[in-house]
């Protein structure tokens, strides 16, 4: 519900086409994904959008977290968390235009 797709097309889907928050898209390298699990970064709940199919941001808090079977090794896989943020940003957005 939050990211408005039903549940067979993101198991399909790559990767979620982030935005920045300055709505332009987000390179690769810079996808919590990729930061996981290419260098093994731990990401701490960072504001990120993506487009609705009507066109307007959702705006997530995303952390993602490498899994490794030993310290050291690559890892293997990693656990992504989001949460809709997008009402906060809505009133932060208004009370900056206050």
């Amino acid at each position: 519900r939050i990211l408005d797709m039903p549940m067979d097309v993101l198991m399909m889907r790559p990767g979620l086409d982030l935005l920045r928050e300055d709505l332009s898209p987000l390179p690769a390298q810079e996808h919590p994904v990729h930061r996981a699990l290419e260098a093994g970064e731990s990401v701490a709940e960072q504001v990120f959008a993506l487009r609705r199919a009507d066109g307007q941001p959702c705006w997530l808090g995303m952390s993602a977290q490498p899994l490794r079977l030993a310290p050291g090794e690559q890892p293997m896989s990693a656990v992504i968390t989001f949460r809709d943020i997008t009402r906060q940003r809505q009133a932060e957005m208004a009370l900056a235009q206050s």
